[in-house]
């Protein structure tokens, strides 16, 4: 028997029990309920990843987002409801404490919507709070290098959205180049805008009309040479245009950014909704099947 709280399989029939295999796999399934304490400052908490491991057949999506500028409970209703009707597993955090290996190493794909700095407070499990928890590091030098390796070697998804690596300057020079940024540029006012000259000739953006948001944050971004872009922005009262979402091969991997979502109804809108799902199902190399929308929502 292995050391610790975990008992295999291989342990139960070894010891002699008597049971049936559906059996052995119930009890294996309630002890093999793998855990790590994550350090919260000055408190501590049990996360136990072994809850959500991929299963085999299925796909893990995890979503790592929320700050003090940007509607980190719109983000999540919003991808929860955009990628509901795919039934893959989506699991979200909004502290990049709970990103460790053990969690994301069977990841099929990552979504991150955080900038550099401006987090929110941190996780509690409190149900009243009164003093904030100190808040996660955006990515700390071991997560960035992780999520590269990820990307490059093991073949993960990684889908960036909206202020995702800005701010981030020289501290992850890492992480910008592998979502194809040479740098970050500094964003327009919220304004209206007009999303435009989609790329017709890729999977993501083929086909699409363009569209006005009423209020949204222009962003782009100093492009390596291998992003290809998807569309492009322009803020309507700057007048200046940008390519907005892109996306790239990394090794084993696939990156896109889709920089639209600062404000509350740009994550309602169904085109934006709609390039969310493009871009997922691109990522992890499947068929893109016809986005319908659910008006009840929007």
């Amino acid at each position: 028997m292995k050391s610790g709280n975990t008992i295999t399989r291989r342990d139960l029939l070894a010891g002699g029990s008597v049971m049936s295999a559906s059996g052995i796999g119930f009890a294996c399934a309630q002890m093999e309920v793998r855990a790590k304490e994550i350090s919260l400052g000055d408190k501590a908490y049990r996360f136990e990843y072994g809850r959500y491991r991929n299963r085999p057949g299925e796909t893990k999506v995890g979503f790592y987002g929320g700050d003090n500028h940007h509607n980190g409970p719109r983000q999540i209703l919003s991808i929860r409801r955009t990628l509901k009707a795919t039934g893959w597993r989506v699991m979200f955090t909004t502290d990049s404490r709970f990103l460790i290996p053990e969690f994301l190493d069977d990841a099929d794909l990552l979504i991150v919507f955080r900038p550099y700095g401006e987090p929110w407070d941190g996780f509690s499990q409190d149900p009243v709070i009164e003093t904030p928890p100190s808040p996660d590091p955006f990515i700390t030098d071991e997560l960035e290098a992780y999520l590269v390796d990820s990307v490059k070697k093991r073949g993960m998804a990684f889908l960036g959205l909206h202020c995702t690596g800005a701010g981030s300057g020289p501290r992850r020079v890492r992480l910008q180049a592998l979502l194809g940024m040479n740098n970050d540029k500094v964003h327009d006012p919220l304004q209206p805008v007009l999303v435009h000259d989609f790329n017709e000739k890729h999977p993501i953006t083929q086909g699409m009309k363009e569209f006005r948001l009423s209020l949204e944050e222009p962003f782009g971004g100093d492009l390596m040479d291998k992003a290809v872009p998807l569309y492009k922005l322009t803020s309507l009262d700057e007048k200046r245009t940008m390519v907005n979402g892109w996306c790239l091969d990394q090794g084993k991997g696939r990156i896109a950014m889709i920089r639209l979502g600062h404000y509350y109804e740009t994550l309602r809108n169904p085109r934006v909704c709609e390039l969310h799902w493009r871009a997922s199902h691109w990522l992890l190399r499947r068929n893109i099947p016809k986005f319908v929308p659910d008006e009840t929502w929007y």
